[in-house]
């Protein structure tokens, strides 16, 4: 109990200290320039650009394709002016970020806690046949946990995800596929603890054919559970990633009679790390009917290391490194049932949990044209207001003969301002 509590307070100081950390980092920025656009932060910029360029001598072809091109979008009508500096801004270069910061709760944590809850219901002192008998007499258990201590399990996942377009992000639609691996170990009755391994391929679209993103994603997560009694358990989270993106920006727009487009290619990347402390209550009603209440806090960290992109000749963008950070609270409930068949012991469940962003460091973007040989800045801040939504899900698990489990999940996220996502997913377990 000691060492549990220990790890515990070890994960919950490692959040409130990271969280402090975003409270404490300032932006060498002006908040009128975050506040601004991404067409506005670069518009307010372009005379002191071009003058550094006109400074700077004999220019490169790049350095003189992107005078040529800023030179005339200064003295272009407002309507056409707008629309090229929306295409050279990087504001496209956000979905990465975003699809890959806004997918993590339900792409991650969650899908750790389906494992956990698969384990929970493998916890009682029960074979396939026996479970069965106990529940048609209305006379369920509450036994201790099965003389296998190790158990291996394997999952799939569906997600597909749709960001709208607004004043400071791209819209997207995409999907991300993921496999995860694991073992769990219990190293006593009521205490068991293990590793997942998981690797995931996303896509995506920019809205109004603005590109592409494609990437791809592997992390490690190790997990605790504490069984304070037979219906009061506590468990604890910390996972580390690494992501890789490949983003293809299309820009396209036209000034007077020149039409120009253009590919600008880059490869971003960077790490995550996330940590969620939960507790979770259950108790069995009656004839089968069950219910719990669960509460967590979960933190994510992601840093999205600097990156340069190239094939758009002058308009190529040096993008700076971002990181974003996030504390969240959740709390919700889920009512099962179980139900014996001739081939397997079915549970279907429900669930829905609050969700509320306690904490969210304000994401700065910050970049400027590689060909600028002053590297005049111009940032932008992307304005996440939504901190407050639903989570939902429903499915059914399942216990087969010779020591077989699975599930088959379906979640979502609502009441999302601009953004929702959907994610169907299925596991088996195996007891050695």
């Amino acid at each position: 109990m000691k060492k549990t509590a220990t790890l515990f307070y070890a994960l919950f100081s490692i959040t409130y200290f990271s969280t402090s950390m975003a409270d404490s980092i300032q932006v060498s920025a002006s908040v009128k320039t975050l506040s601004d656009t991404p067409e506005a932060s670069l518009g307010r910029n372009i005379s002191t650009i071009l003058a550094g360029l006109e400074q700077s001598g004999e220019l490169s072809p790049d350095a003189g394709d992107l005078q040529n091109i800023l030179s005339s979008i200064r003295v272009s009508s407002p309507t056409p002016q707008t629309i090229a500096l929306g295409e050279i801004s990087p504001k496209s270069n956000t979905a990465g970020v975003n699809f890959n910061y806004k997918t993590q709760y339900l792409n991650n944590i969650q899908s750790l806690g389906r494992q956990l809850a698969a384990i929970e219901r493998r916890s009682k002192r029960f074979s396939w046949r026996q479970y069965a008998q106990s529940i048609d007499s209305n006379n369920i258990e509450e036994g201790g946990l099965l003389d296998n201590r190790l158990n291996t399990f394997f999952s799939a996942e569906h997600l597909n995800s749709n960001q709208q377009n607004t004043a400071y992000e791209a819209g997207f639609s995409g999907n991300v596929d993921r496999l995860s691996i694991g073992a769990d170990y219990r190293l006593r009755n009521d205490m068991f603890s293990g590793l997942i391994f998981s690797y995931f391929d996303a896509g995506l679209n920019l809205d109004d054919s603005g590109g592409t993103l494609g990437g791809n994603n592997d992390d490690l997560m190790f997990f605790t559970n504490y069984y304070l009694s037979n219906e009061l358990s506590l468990s604890g989270v910390v996972r580390s990633g690494r992501f890789r993106y490949v983003l293809e920006r299309r820009i396209d727009f036209s000034l007077d009679t020149n039409h120009i487009t253009r590919i600008a290619s880059s490869k971003p990347q960077g790490d995550l790390l996330a940590a969620q402390l939960s507790a979770a209550y259950q108790k069995a009603w009656h004839n089968g009917l069950n219910g719990n209440l669960n509460f967590s806090i979960d933190f994510v960290n992601s840093t999205t290391e600097a990156f340069t992109e190239s094939g758009a000749e002058g308009l190529n963008l040096q993008v700076d490194q971002m990181n974003t950070q996030r504390l969240s609270l959740s709390i919700g409930g889920q009512s099962s049932y179980i139900a014996s068949t001739s081939w397997a012991v079915l549970t279907p469940f429900v669930g829905a949990s609050w969700i509320y962003d306690y904490k969210e460091k304000e994401q700065v973007v910050s970049a400027h044209y590689s060909n600028d040989p002053n590297k005049t800045p111009f940032s932008f801040s992307l304005k996440d207001t939504d901190n407050s939504y639903m989570h939902i899900n429903a499915g059914t698990a399942a216990i087969f003969a010779q020591g077989w489990s699975g599930f088959l999940q379906l979640d979502g996220m609502l009441m999302q301002n601009n953004y929702n996502q959907y994610l169907v997913s299925l596991g088996f377990r195996k007891e050695l």
